[in-house]
């Protein structure tokens, strides 16, 4: 693999075509991690955006590619830049060659006709239409983020059985030099200091002759004193790492008690560091209590407003391009109910992962609506579930309906058939 230097401006998220009297190829890719395609093989280009820097590796072989030549025998370089409206889904194709867009309509049906292009033509534009309905996936799976529940009985195991990582200190890699070295390293210095015009050989030899015990005392010293040094350094070593190790798993033991034997500060503390760490593609808000020395937490979730998600979706349509179309009121309201009610499975996890001593979990969502009475903003709690520590650590997270995981469990919702959510009065707290 070969470094070079190479700048480019990003136009727009595109293909880039190239055409040479080897044949056509066509690159494929985001900025900093491109595939090209062409008759010289396959290619990956990585590099650090902004940088200028970039690495290129072949891939494969590519003999068999269809192979072209340019008039002139000149080679000929054009790119391809294609952009897709993500509001509208029309596509904007520009071919130019040195910076000049080609309108020789021969040439550009010549390039558009060639298969490796319309190939990838295809790939960037299922990329595009992922890109595009990506948000919606990531709201309404968000439950597949869940954090696992913990193997608590190897957790207990592992606290009684496990003892702090010790440091042995390292034997002095050296050995001790004997005459045999030193004899090589004066024979190597006589090679340098000794050139006489006759008896060459015989002086070096009395060179090395006339030095070598008192060479090897040198060199004994000197190898005992970075001997002494080196075990001083890994007496340190042994001292301060065992004594860091020792900290450390004290520490460790007391998370673990904790873990099992929780104290409300305890769960608030864990429950604030891990809902700060959350980061979501719409704003939310958790608040929660602690009850019954841990066994039960009570989770609010000011969910998303539903005008906050993905209004339009993208599909490839049977001649390969992309459609991009808004969503049904349905479509909007189904996608909503299945990602609030993943938000509940999701942040219901986080709360079982902290403790085997939490026995429930109640989550419960609300929203701002207009009071019809009144026409205040008011909040209106849209659904109520009591997750139970046996039954959740049971569900294969991956596979389950959010809904219907949801009413699984003793709950309060109330839907529509076209997926409104209804008020409801929430799972009380219970002091």
């Amino acid at each position: 693999m070969g470094l070079r230097f190479h700048r480019s401006i990003k136009i727009a998220n595109g293909v880039r075509l190239n055409i040479s009297k080897q044949g056509l190829g066509v690159s494929l890719g985001p900025r900093g991690a491109k595939i090209s395609f062409g008759p010289s093989g396959v290619y990956s280009n990585v590099g650090i955006p902004g940088t200028g820097i970039s690495s290129r590796k072949k891939l494969n072989s590519n003999s068999s590619q269809q192979r072209t030549s340019s008039s002139g025998g000149e080679e000929l370089s054009v790119d391809v830049r294609m952009s897709i409206d993500d509001e509208t889904g029309e596509e904007e194709i520009t071919i130019r060659k040195d910076g000049i867009e080609i309108y020789d309509k021969r040439l550009l049906r010549k390039i558009k006709s060639d298969d490796s292009f319309k190939k990838k033509l295809q790939e960037f534009r299922k990329i595009a239409c992922g890109e595009i309905n990506e948000k919606t996936e990531v709201l309404v799976n968000v439950h597949k983020y869940s954090s696992s529940i913990p193997d608590w009985d190897g957790l207990l195991e592992d606290s009684k059985t496990r003892q702090p990582e010790r440091y042995f200190k390292r034997g002095f890699p050296k050995k001790m030099p004997d005459i045999v070295d030193v004899t090589k390293m004066l024979q190597i210095q006589a090679c340098d200091d000794v050139n006489p015009i006759f008896f060459k050989n015989k002086k070096r030899k009395e060179y090395v002759e006339s030095r070598k015990d008192r060479y090897l005392e040198v060199k004994v010293d000197e190898w005992k004193a970075e001997k002494e040094k080196f075990e001083e350094q890994e007496r340190e070593n042994e001292i301060r790492i065992n004594e860091s190790n020792r900290i450390e798993f004290e520490n460790w033991l007391k998370e673990v008690k904790l873990t099992f034997e929780p104290t409300a500060d305890f769960l608030k503390e864990k429950l604030d560091q891990y809902f700060s760490e959350v980061q979501m593609p719409v704003d939310f808000n958790v608040s929660f209590d602690v009850m019954e020395n841990g066994r039960r937490v009570y989770l609010d979730i000011d969910l998303p407003e539903i005008e906050d998600y993905p209004q339009k979706k993208a599909r490839i349509l049977a001649s390969g391009k992309v459609s991009v179309k808004y969503k049904s009121m349905k479509e909007k309201k189904s996608d909503y109910l299945r990602s609030v009610s993943a938000m509940s499975i999701y942040f219901a996890s986080i709360v079982f992962s902290i403790s085997p001593a939490i026995e429930e979990v109640f989550v419960s969502g609300y929203t701002q609506r207009v009071n019809k009475a009144s026409g205040n903003i008011q909040d209106e709690y849209v659904y109520s579930v009591k997750y139970g520590s046996k039954q959740f650590a049971e569900l294969n997270i991956d596979n389950i309906e959010p809904e219907l995981t949801l009413k699984s469990f003793e709950h309060r919702i109330k839907t529509t058939a076209q997926y409104d959510m209804r008020p409801i009065v929430p799972f009380e707290v219970l002091s």
